[in-house]
């Protein structure tokens, strides 16, 4: 099994180089991503996409509407990657329930649960459980913890 390990990057503030940047590396990570898709290895692309990819991965706010995570080109950008054929683990494990790795610092969002989704998506053999760890300390990321089977039938994230 590859395991990946990505940070990218953030694009803030949009519009602007670091968001024209943001979306030039998310059409090479694409292109990469195509070439360990067509390998005959199961393979997890973890880490911070640095994107929400759809409403419902997102409390309910305004204050994140300008925000490079949740623009229209990056969330198309990572739907060509599940539509690769990468599964969004989490979001297929758990389809309705919020499910976020992000809390803001400010504003007691963490008691809240005002909170945001920025997804993994992976590709394998077996079944691939995902859940959310919360943080351990004075972080605002939770890691999503995956433990995959030693199956190899053809499905991922079942």
């Amino acid at each position: 099994m590859l395991v990946t390990s990505l940070y990218a990057p953030n694009g803030n503030p949009q519009p602007g180089p670091k968001f024209a940047y943001k979306l030039t590396w998310m059409e090479r990570l694409l292109a990469h991503a195509a070439e360990l898709y067509a390998e005959d290895v199961p393979v997890v692309l973890a880490g911070d996409f640095n994107v929400v990819p759809t409403e419902r991965d997102i409390y309910p706010s305004k204050s994140y509407a300008k925000n490079a995570l949740v623009q229209p080109e990056p969330r198309a950008l990572f739907r060509r990657l599940v539509d690769q054929g990468w599964v969004d683990a989490i979001r297929t494990l758990h389809p309705d329930q919020p499910m976020y790795t992000f809390w803001d610092y400010l504003r007691n969002r963490w008691r809240r649960d005002a909170g945001l989704r920025q997804a993994q998506p992976e590709r394998g053999w077996g079944r691939m459980d995902c859940q959310v760890n919360p943080p351990l300390s004075a972080t605002p990321h939770a890691a999503p913890a995956a433990h995959a089977a030693s199956s190899r039938s053809p499905v991922a994230a079942t």
